[in-house]
């Protein structure tokens, strides 16, 4: 009996790696967890691997060109620490000065401007908090007397958050439990050449999204 030929077909590269734990499989530039890739002759490659719970994933290409595996864990990576540091960030700044990072934040961006203040939507491109969590905010700094709103003097219909000298002083208060909580979730595990790294890359991330 004559072995069955199975038909040519163009190349096509086949790469299985682990990552984070995951069986994955780069099949023309696509990245696949746990599935079944169809060959020809009714023949199947079965990748498959027993993740976490998580659901088979199909990562598809990017604009004009494919997502490589080492951007995807980049990317994983960037969101993970992003989250463990801002949530350490937050846990400090209550226990310090009983407001939250973003609020901080907030007294910081205002400090940072000039004393007349600076307008809400130069204020909101600063934030990280969406539309209505930056109002209850501005809401609850205007209320503990941190800040206050102003008449813009060259736009009599506009206005102007500034601080007032109790933000001052609460910012001044806060500033070094704030210095030594950055150090302790961020600059301490870094080198001095990997800061001055990520801060260009991460600056040039920050324009690119601003552009």
């Amino acid at each position: 009996m004559r072995p069955r030929t199975l038909p040519r077909l163009p190349r096509t590269v086949l790469t299985i790696m682990c990552l984070t734990e995951k069986l994955t499989a780069v099949w023309d530039g696509s990245i696949y967890q746990n599935i079944c890739f169809p060959l020809a002759g009714g023949l199947r490659l079965v990748v498959a691997g027993t993740i976490n719970s998580l659901p088979t994933q199909v990562i598809p290409r990017t604009g004009k060109r494919r997502l490589r595996p080492g951007e995807l864990r980049a990317w994983r990576a960037f969101m993970v620490a992003s989250v463990a540091v801002t949530r350490g960030m937050d846990r400090d700044s209550q226990a310090a000065n009983g407001l939250p990072l973003a609020e901080h934040h907030l007294l910081a961006v205002l400090g940072e401007g000039p004393d007349t203040g600076i307008r809400p939507t130069d204020l909101a491109a600063a934030s990280t908090l969406t539309k209505s969590g930056l109002t209850r905010a501005v809401d609850r700094l205007e209320s503990a007397g941190l800040i206050e709103r102003r008449e813009c003097p060259s736009d009599g219909r506009g206005q102007l958050i500034a601080l007032t000298a109790k933000g001052r002083q609460v910012l001044r208060r806060a500033a070094p439990e704030f210095f030594r909580a950055i150090a302790r979730h961020f600059a301490d595990h870094l080198t001095e050449p990997e800061i001055e790294t990520i801060t260009g890359v991460f600056e040039r991330i920050a324009a690119a999204g601003r552009a």
